[in-house]
């Protein structure tokens, strides 16, 4: 990947326009859309922290964020108390999402922003990051490749969640923004240590 192309900055609240467009690409869904505004408003406050890479132009070319505590972008809690357990004392970050525009896909750009915003976790004292790895109904995990990559001390999975975004509280009918079918793609729930 051509780094000297795009720069790299932490992510900031007045990105939710170029942020909002990059994810509508993938996931049309202003639910989601709003929960990612939410999340992106604690970068101010310290509660939040990822980065975006912008082209010559300030176009995002892609974006990560990662949220304080243990969430999923779902209203669930599948696994949260062995993760708490397993986790002690320490501090535990969970991330939200990592997106790059086509045209930047397949040149190592999503490891790159994952790996500067989990290095700057890592120097904050974060312990571990929780990741909701998307499982397709196909079976292809999309993030998998980035995750593995990253130089974990510890990365364990501790599960998998079948039909996470459909049988989540108000999601009975999600329709698949892949497919277009009722959605039955499943988070493999993963945990990474520092």
């Amino acid at each position: 990947m051509s780094s000297t192309l795009l720069k790299y900055r932490e992510a900031l609240p007045s990105d939710s326009a170029e942020i909002s467009r990059l994810v509508k690409v993938y996931v049309d869904d202003e639910e989601f859309l709003s929960y990612l505004r939410y999340c992106l408003e604690g970068t101010a406050y310290g509660s939040s922290l990822g980065f975006v890479a912008e082209t010559e132009e300030g176009k995002l070319a892609g974006f990560t964020l990662f949220r304080e505590g243990l969430h999923f972008t779902e209203e669930r809690s599948d696994y949260f108390d062995i993760i708490r357990r397993d986790a002690g004392s320490g501090k535990i970050w969970s991330s939200v999402i990592v997106v790059t525009d086509e045209k930047f896909m397949r040149r190592g750009l999503g490891l790159e922003l994952f790996s500067k915003t989990a290095d700057r976790l890592k120097e904050k004292g974060v312990n571990c990051v929780l990741m909701e790895i998307w499982v397709r109904s196909t079976g292809w995990k999309p993030a998998w490749g980035l995750v593995r990559k990253y130089p974990w001390k510890t990365l364990k999975v501790y599960g998998t969640v079948r039909n996470f975004y459909s049988e989540a509280p108000g999601r009975e009918n999600y329709i698949c923004h892949v497919c277009g079918h009722p959605c039955r793609c499943s988070v493999e729930v993963t945990v990474g240590t520092f």
